[in-house]
């Protein structure tokens, strides 16, 4: 049972990236994968717990399913979180930590404002 449960998992983990850059169907995608990854492990924990089990299983299998959970949590947050690209002269003079007034303009576009090499971060 378990096994056909990863591969749900994996063709569901797999699309949630496939499916970009259509957002809304990755995040259907991945709410997806989340129930499977709830199931995944209420069956482990079961399973586990069963009259014959062997508690080596258990210790072996239980953390490794925890990884994969915790990794897949790292990458949702890290896709989320990640800085936006710079889109203009003015965030870039932001970025280097110069500061500017909404009517700066870089310097490569004829302005007075900071100069797209000047990087002091």
């Amino acid at each position: 049972m378990l096994r056909g449960l990863f591969r749900s998992y994996l063709d569901a983990r797999l699309g949630v990236y496939r499916k970009l850059p259509d957002v809304q169907a990755s995040n259907t995608e991945q709410v997806h994968a989340k129930a499977l990854q709830a199931q995944i492990w209420s069956e482990a924990v079961e399973a586990s717990a069963l009259p014959g089990a062997r508690p080596d299983a258990a210790k072996l299998l239980l953390p490794a399913l925890n990884d994969m959970i915790d990794i897949t949590t790292t990458r949702s947050m890290a896709a989320q979180s990640h800085p936006p690209q710079l889109s203009s002269g003015s965030s870039l003079c932001w970025v280097s930590g110069v500061r500017s007034s909404p009517d700066m303009v870089p310097r490569a576009a004829g302005g007075v404002g900071c100069t797209s090499w000047d990087f002091r971060l």
